[in-house]
Formats: C-alpha cells, sequence, structure tokens
C-alpha cells in the first residue's frame, strides 16, 4: 500500500481499517462483502461506493487498475 499510496498522493486517500475491528466488521456488514471478512472497499469523496473486491486475492496491480477506473473521467 505504501507505493500506492505515494503514487496516488492528492488523488486518494488511504485507509487501513482491521477486518476485526468494529470499524471494519461494520463496513464488511454495510458493503456486503459477499460474507468475506476482508477485502477492499473503494468510496468516492461523498462515500459512494466505487470498488468492492471481496476477500484477499488481489494484489497492487488489481487495486491500481481499480483506481484508475474510478479516477477515469466518465
Amino acid at each position: 500500500m505504501r507505493d500506492l499510496t505515494e503514487q496516488y498522493k492528492g488523488k486518494v486517500k488511504f485507509s487501513i481499517v482491521s477486518a476485526s475491528s468494529p470499524e471494519g466488521k461494520a463496513a464488511a456488514k454495510k458493503y456486503a462483502l459477499g460474507g468475506a471478512e476482508h477485502g477492499l472497499i473503494g468510496l468516492d469523496p461523498e462515500g459512494g461506493l466505487e470498488i468492492l473486491i471481496p476477500g484477499h486475492n488481489y494484489g497492487k496491480d488489481l487495486i491500481a487498475e481499480k483506481i484508475d477506473e474510478m479516477l477515469a473521467p466518465s
């Protein structure tokens, strides 16, 4: 995540939340991670869901791809 934080500095705010924390459990429930306790959730500036990848079978390349899609002009 450190590499991506630098790559998208000023464009994306990253927060890492423990899946076992109350905040993490609430996010998993709110965004319906399909029963998974872990995942990647990307929100727009207004808090709307933009990216949802359940589980933890993703890497830096997929995360960057999804962020680029989110940032691309409509």
